[in-house]
């Protein structure tokens, strides 16, 4: 047996035996309070501190027992050093408030670790401060008893705690599609390319771009009329969101951009370009089996500028195209959706309390 556990075996027998002699001549007297200084001299720095020995104390005693030296009836003082051989050696003293020396210890170990001591050395201050500590029986925590039902508004339910839903993450969409119109030229289909932003608040934000070409003859000729639109449009969707997998979104906005016009096989061929401005209204509905969508759009612009494509013959001049008071477009696109976790459900609402009931349904109970 090491030095130690001799040392805290003589302790707590000796504890024990003075105990049992009180306790047949003496009255219990009150519990004791005392302040604690622990000082780590040199090459002992690695040893436990002062409010680790003090919650060890506290444990064996079971109480608050180390107060300030200000409200204390015992004042304790020890300090831990390394002897000359390796040893860890701890002296403690104990003395009354008036300065009056009662009692002290001195520990020692063998070992690289002053951790030895730990043990012993909250024993020995323990039985100082309270030699009848470790006579009594330990004071074992319960459970409060449960809530007891009331009679007069039936059982009491206690709810679930309720956590609030998630926050909707910023989302991204990015779709590449085919793309058809009609109205400011004949006919023509290309392709479309668009973003859309679903922030946190109501609403969602898209631009898209899109490149068509129509190639138009000459009725009688081999003049042809090649027409090349480009324009980007930029909406605002106050009416957006998803359902399951579907999604769909209601938006305005307006377009911008540019119709390029070029003939051949005309006695003067030319070239001309000439700008797009027009309001505009879109709808997107599709599917989104995360991360990837698959939308179908429709668009409605009204522009702002119209032109009408004349070109002449031995006739004089004739209309090739004149552009409509609307313009239609529709697309079919494949993206991706990023971040790619739905939004979770809200969680359920918990039971309703019985003070929550109006009067009538809490006297029906």
């Amino acid at each position: 047996m090491r030095p130690c556990e001799r040392l805290s075996s003589w302790l707590l027998g000796t504890a024990l035996a003075f105990a049992a002699n009180d306790a047949l001549a003496e009255p219990v007297p009150a519990p004791k309070t005392s302040s604690l200084s622990w000082t780590r001299l040199e090459g002992a720095e690695s040893c436990t501190g002062t409010i680790e020995i003090a919650k060890q104390v506290e444990t064996l005693l079971q109480r608050a027992a180390i107060v300030s030296a200000a409200t204390a009836e015992l004042s304790i003082e020890g300090r831990v050093e390394r002897t000359t051989d390796g040893r860890f050696r701890a002296t403690i003293v104990v003395a009354k408030t008036t300065g009056e020396i009662v009692g002290s210890r001195e520990l020692e170990t063998h070992g690289e670790t002053c951790s030895e001591l730990d043990e012993p050395a909250s024993l020995a201050i323990a039985l100082l401060i309270d030699p009848d500590a470790l006579s009594r029986p330990r004071v074992e925590k319960k459970d409060p008893p449960p809530i007891a039902d009331d009679p007069l508004i039936g059982k009491t339910v206690v709810p679930p705690v309720i956590l609030p839903p998630p926050e909707t993450p910023l989302r991204f969409e990015g779709y590449l599609g085919g793309y058809g119109a009609i109205g400011l030229v004949p006919f023509a289909g290309g392709l479309i390319a668009g973003v859309a932003i679903d922030p946190p608040f109501w609403g969602a934000f898209e631009g898209n771009a899109t490149l068509t070409l129509n190639s138009a003859g000459i009725e009688g000729s081999e003049a042809l009329v090649d027409f090349w639109h480009f324009q980007v449009s930029g909406y605002y969707c106050p009416l957006a969101g998803h359902l399951g997998l579907f999604q769909g979104a209601l938006c305005g906005g307006g377009q911008a951009g540019f119709i390029a016009v070029s003939t051949t096989g005309f006695a003067d061929d030319e070239e001309h370009v000439r700008p797009v401005v027009n309001g505009a209204l879109r709808g997107r509905i599709g599917v989104w089996p995360a991360p990837f969508s698959f939308t179908a759009g429709a668009t409605l612009g009204v522009p702002i500028v119209r032109d009408a494509y004349l070109y002449s013959d031995g006739g004089g001049q004739r209309t090739l195209w004149e552009a409509l008071p609307v313009e239609g477009g529709f697309d079919l696109s494949v993206g991706f959706k990023f971040p790619a976790d739905k939004p979770a459900a809200p969680p359920p609402r918990g039971p309703t309390l019985p003070e929550e009931l109006p009067p009538e349904q809490r006297a029906a109970r």
